[in-house]
């Protein structure tokens, strides 16, 4: 009688040890690159480590490609055609660089020009692009305005060309480009048969499934003036969340906090209270274009614009009375704001 119990022991420990091994081989994998001008990961879950491996890689060569079309930091992308080439001529761009485009007018205008695609010329002025940061002379920041206004940037549907309509226009994918290459890497992995998994393209993220314990991926969202501390998570299945704050690229002069975030309306980085916004939408284009939207509309302006949009939910945190404080939409049911 004791033989059977020794193998129905050895039986045991070994259905064990497979399952064990096929749970830790389930149990998915992660990677860190640099894409885009910053920082990516890719976490897949509840798959064998190859299979999670090869999308991953799939998703990282996505998102070269569309790098390859739209930065500025490569001469021989499309966004340095187009700023090169189109007042002179429209010019033909790839599909990616024609939608993305077309997605920032489309927020350019929801917002009033808020968001601006075409504020290059003024980034530039401030030193944020390829320059010393520093405070313009009022004449430098009027000549900047000058050659900025998405009413001036033509796009044509048929042969998705785009074309400046005025001189020394300047297009900066800047303030949607990441969203969108999150989006597309997103859109590779499912592509694959991908079923839980979460990137984040420098603060851009996207996440759907479940994470390795099997419920909703929890993203924090940074405390604007203390980089190690999280004032708030948020839960995202099949949802995006950017965050645009004052905080990752700014200089101080006589005691003043200038920000790269700059209204393209006036010329001049954001001065309205508003230190940080974090937008949960659908997609992690919508979230990165209206993240900087609200930051330049302001609380009020901003909210109005959160909430008129269906899927979509923000916190604006502002410098209010020498304190800050969290203010959350709709979205969020009846939440007060914290005082952080």
């Amino acid at each position: 009688m004791k033989t059977p119990m020794i193998k129905s022991r050895a039986i045991f420990a070994i259905v064990c040890v497979f399952l064990m091994l096929s749970c830790a081989a389930r149990q998915g994998e992660s990677d860190i690159r640099s894409a885009m001008g910053t920082f990516c990961e890719i976490k897949v879950t509840g798959e064998r480590t190859e299979s999670a491996k090869r999308k991953i890689d799939s998703a990282f060569r996505e998102l070269e490609r569309v790098e390859s079309l739209m930065s500025l930091y490569c001469s021989s992308s499309e966004v340095n055609l187009i700023n090169r080439e189109s007042f002179r001529r429209p010019v033909a761009v790839s599909c990616d660089t024609f939608n993305c485009l077309r997605e920032a007018v489309k927020y350019s205008e929801l917002s009033g020009g808020a968001f601006d695609v075409t504020v290059l010329p003024v980034l530039r002025a401030w030193g944020f692009f390829g320059g010393l940061l520093n405070k313009p002379s009022s004449e430098t920041i009027n000549e900047a305005c000058s050659a900025v206004g998405y009413l001036s940037l033509e796009l044509s549907e048929r042969g998705s060309t785009v074309r400046f309509l005025k001189p020394n226009m300047a297009i900066d994918l800047g303030g949607i480009g990441k969203g969108y290459g999150c989006d597309t890497a997103v859109a590779v992995l499912q592509k694959e048969t991908c079923l839980n998994a979460l990137v984040n393209l420098g603060g851009n993220i996207y996440a759907f499934g479940h994470s390795s314990s099997g419920r909703p991926w929890k993203v924090g969202l940074r405390h604007p003036r203390f980089k190690d501390k999280v004032f708030y998570s948020v839960a995202l299945n099949n949802q995006a969340v950017s965050t645009s704050g004052d905080y990752e690229n700014y200089f101080i002069d006589e005691g003043r906090r200038y920000s790269h975030i700059i209204d393209p309306r006036t010329g001049c980085p954001v001065s309205n209270g508003v230190i940080s916004v974090s937008v949960i939408a659908p997609t992690a284009t919508e979230a990165d274009a209206l993240s900087t939207a609200v930051f330049v509309l302001g609380l009020e302006k901003g909210m109005e614009l959160v909430e008129s949009m269906e899927g979509v939910k923000a916190v604006i945190i502002e410098e209010r009375d020498g304190s800050l404080w969290a203010n959350f939409s709709r979205g969020f049911g009846e939440k007060r704001p914290i005082k952080l």
